[in-house]
């Protein structure tokens, strides 16, 4: 049975699923949008194989079908799950643009269960954050870099997104935009404060940018930071705690931490720039012996450098 309207359209289908991606761009970061494309471009071969040539075609009996399909390979259960989301976002950007009456949504699919990873400790990332070189531009960027995504839970777009006015020493502010180019306006600690400042007097013209050079974080060469080489600062100095540490954790122990001191959800969701609650919660794991420990209403870092506000 269809619930798809429209007339049949000679290859069709890959332009669709190009304007499908380029219509979602601005809500998924970089990954995300790597990961449908890839299961987009496997649904694609699928209906190659089947005579599905626009979104126009698709029935309610897709989704179970490829699913199907999906099984004579050797994927994992996360990767085939990831494909079948894929074509739900076809489905509904489908629906959107008046192509499908059914947008996918009634098809479930039992995901394999993974386990979070423990976000570090305060000990943790006090340690962490003793090990870059202070001594080297490099070092001082590293350092800051770190501080950005742990002191205000950066994600990692956010953080080499960041331009040189979107930081405002004399204000104590950060302005940040986020997922669904969401802004909000950040508060810099005394912590942060210091250390961007070194970062910015004594390292970042040391990285040797061009003058027109407007990225705040910069790599080795003077040019903008990109995600993959953030990525690999916060594995670098995991290594040396041997400990296998990410950007997302780095994010996941500044709720953890906040939550743990006593802020309330609702301001670690405004500080995270979560449109839902439930995902601050989430990351905001408290414990109770933690908490009695680490009672005071304030980050970590700002109470190791006196600040008590």
């Amino acid at each position: 049975m269809s619930h798809c309207v429209g007339e049949r359209s000679e290859s069709k289908l890959r332009e669709q699923i190009e304007a499908c991606l380029e219509a979602v761009k601005p809500r998924y970061a970089e990954a995300s949008l790597k990961a449908y494309r890839s299961g987009l471009y496997r649904f694609h071969r699928y209906a190659d194989e089947v005579g599905i040539e626009a979104v126009s075609d698709l029935t309610d009996e897709v989704l179970p079908a490829f699913h199907s399909w999906l099984t004579n390979f050797t994927l994992s259960e996360s990767t085939l799950n990831l494909a079948v989301r894929s074509v739900k976002l076809l489905l509904k950007w489908g629906q959107g643009a008046g192509l499908c009456l059914w947008d996918g949504s009634s098809y479930y699919m039992k995901e394999p269960k993974t386990k979070s990873p423990v976000p570090p400790t305060v000990a943790v990332m006090q340690r962490l954050l003793e090990l870059p070189n202070r001594r080297t531009p490099e070092g001082l960027r590293d350092l800051f870099s770190l501080e950005l995504l742990y002191n205000l839970g950066l994600r990692r777009q956010e953080a080499v997104s960041l331009d040189l006015g979107n930081l405002d020493l004399n204000e104590e502010t950060l302005f940040v935009v986020g997922k669904n180019s969401d802004e909000r306006l950040l508060p810099v600690g005394n912590a942060l404060k210091e250390v961007a400042r070194n970062y910015l007097f004594n390292a970042r013209p040391g990285l040797l940018p061009e003058p027109s050079e407007k990225a705040l974080l910069l790599d080795d060469e003077g040019k903008r930071l990109s995600p993959h080489a953030l990525r690999y600062i916060v594995l670098k100095y995991g290594k040396m705690l041997d400990l296998k540490l990410s950007t997302h954790q780095l994010r996941h122990a500044c709720a953890t931490h906040l939550a743990q001191a006593g802020m309330k959800l609702v301001d670690i969701q405004r500080l995270l720039g979560h449109r839902d609650i439930n995902s601050t919660k989430r990351y905001a794991q408290i414990s109770q012996r933690e908490l009695e420990r680490e009672f005071h209403r304030v980050h970590p870092r700002n109470r190791l450098n006196g600040r008590d506000d």
